[in-house]
């Protein structure tokens, strides 16, 4: 099981499944103060204006780090 951080990080980020989703509920339901910790979270996130991660494409990362290593190596040639 994942702390309830996590769980709310992951809410918060649209990346839950639905099984956190519930056991984060059962957490949520199971002490007022908890849900009451969580609102203030959730209030702070959506203030902080937090920017969603940039898609990471790793074929374009690839190519990005043969082409640095080919451009040392060419450095590298004595001539």
């Amino acid at each position: 099981m994942n702390g309830p951080w996590i769980l709310m990080q992951r809410f918060l980020t649209d990346q839950i499944s639905d099984e956190d989703k519930e056991i984060l509920e059962n957490w949520l339901n199971s002490d007022p103060e908890n849900y009451k910790k969580f609102e203030q979270i959730k209030e702070i996130w959506n203030l902080s204006e937090y920017p969603n991660e940039p898609e990471f494409n790793l074929e374009e990362e690839k190519v990005k780090i043969i082409q640095r290593i080919l451009n040392a190596d060419d450095s590298s040639v004595d001539n």
